[in-house]
């Protein structure tokens, strides 16, 4: 027997208020330490929305706290939170995207192979677009078959380069949502320097936003055990 309006709202309630508790308490702790900025953190959950994963990354300043506007619950079931951050800060801008908040995490889920390429990669298209992220890096096999089901990539589980940490998708962030407005005549130029292979010249499935770093294997080669190469 399924929950009452009144119990689901009074459950919502609930989960708002620990967001809410969660995030004046890290703000105590915050001044109790004398720290300055703070950074919004994402749940690292897969269902994460996309205006949360706009704003997991920005750093402000602590006395401008304000929750709902610049520190969470952002909505209902946000699962954003806040760390003090004792990075760089250009004390001349109210927020700013951080390069490794979110997009350095992801990076550490590459195959070690590429993982400094792809930072040179974003540091470089950073310069054109300071508001550039890696918006997919590793994914599992089962995450692979999600984005097949959904027809965002015509592979499965198995066969993309996601699976083996040899690929990224990138993405722009406007006004807290994902875009794709880039000029990719631009940016391919940069990532086929460093020896990276764009999605865009793929003819059954353009993937604009994919750039992976193969090294000559197949996907299916990937698929085979290590030890056999022992």
């Amino acid at each position: 027997m399924g929950c009452t309006e009144a119990e689901q709202k009074a459950g919502q309630a609930a989960v708002n208020g620990a967001a809410l508790a969660q995030t004046l308490a890290e703000l105590e702790a915050l001044l109790e330490n004398g720290v300055e900025y703070f950074v919004i953190v994402e749940s690292g959950n897969d269902n994460i929305c996309d205006y949360c994963v706009g704003r997991a990354g920005l750093v402000y300043r602590v006395d401008e706290l304000e929750v709902g506007v610049n520190a969470p619950p952002f909505h209902p079931n946000c699962g954003c939170t806040i760390r003090a951050w004792v990075g760089e800060v250009d004390e001349n801008v109210g927020n700013q995207e951080i390069f490794d908040a979110v997009t350095e995490r992801r990076i550490e889920t590459l195959h070690p192979a590429i993982r400094d390429t792809v930072r040179q990669f974003i540091l470089a298209v950073q310069e054109i677009y300071p508001d550039i992220r890696i918006s997919d890096a590793y994914r599992s096999i089962e995450e692979q078959n999600d984005v097949f089901a959904r027809g965002d990539s015509t592979v499965r589980g198995g066969f993309s380069y996601h699976n083996y940490g040899l690929a990224i998708d990138i993405c722009r962030i406007i006004d807290g949502q994902l875009s794709y407005d880039i000029d990719w005549s631009i940016i391919v130029p940069i990532a086929e320097e460093l020896g990276f292979e764009w999605g865009g010249h793929w003819t059954e499935f353009v993937d604009q936003p994919h750039f992976q770093m193969t090294f000559g294997f197949t996907a299916a080669l990937c698929r085979v055990p290590q030890w056999l190469f022992r």
